[in-house]
């Protein structure tokens, strides 16, 4: 007898997050079913306004689904000079909780939708090898409209290093998509704004890149996520390539 409210209890939790995609290739957007997990392999490609100048970066990420609302992921990097010779540049730790589920004081999981925008908390501290550790934090904002076609995230981040130079970056990144479930393919926008200080320098450094951003699932539980985005301002790269393979199980 004691079976079928266990059984209950589970069934929600499965049911607590049904968000279309776990991240577009700029932007997190929520959080993982309990005791689900996803392994993501990433690359990025950015070359500077100097041909000459540019530089890749690839990465492994293991995360983590948890009861309430949680999230943990664990993350290693490598770095890719203008050679194509990659180094390990650092590990970092991620936490995310959604705040529908972490204030919830009722019966049952009212995870995607529950509230409007869906807010996750994202923190990560990033152990890097060649440069100063540096902490970022996130609130993340998603949502789907027009019966589940449209689909728009953002997040507001900021992460600074530990250093004296105390150099930070703040900014916003965004996406608009258009959903084709039959066809398995999403296809849309996508954007970074980042603003740049340190303590010497005087004014901000500020990029801004844009461009298309597309999702395809190739098979159930696989997804392969591309964006090349353009630089709009002087401090911006020229092209910034974000490809992203993503496994959930």
């Amino acid at each position: 007898m004691l079976l079928a409210p266990v059984g209950c209890v589970l069934a929600e939790e499965e049911e607590a997050s049904t968000a279309p995609f776990l991240r577009t290739p700029a932007s997190f957007v929520y959080v993982l079913r309990p005791w689900h997990f996803a392994l993501e392999e990433s690359y990025t490609a950015t070359l500077q306004k100097d041909p000459r100048e540019w530089g890749s970066a690839l990465g492994s990420e293991l995360e983590i689904g948890l009861p309430r609302g949680a999230q943990v992921g664990v993350n290693l990097e490598l770095g890719g000079d203008s050679h194509r010779r990659f180094r390990r540049t650092g590990e970092s730790v991620e936490l995310r909780w959604a705040l529908a589920e972490l204030f919830h004081m009722g019966a049952g999981h009212p995870g995607w939708g529950a509230w409007w925008g869906n807010p996750v908390l994202f923190g990560e501290w990033q152990f890097r090898e060649h440069e100063p550790d540096a902490g970022e934090v996130r609130l993340l904002f998603s949502d789907d409209f027009a019966h589940h076609r449209w689909f728009w995230t953002a997040n507001l981040f900021y992460e600074r290093e530990v250093t004296e130079d105390r150099e930070t970056e703040c900014g916003l990144t965004g996406a608009l998509l258009c959903r084709f479930p039959a066809q398995r393919v999403s296809a849309g926008a996508e954007f970074i704004f980042t603003r740049s200080t340190d303590k010497d320098r005087r004014h901000p450094e500020l990029s801004f890149v844009i461009g298309p951003s597309f999702l395809l699932e190739p098979f159930e539980h696989c997804e392969f996520k591309f964006a090349p985005l353009f630089g709009c301002t002087d401090s911006s790269p020229s092209v910034s390539v974000r490809a992203l393979l993503e496994f959930e199980f």
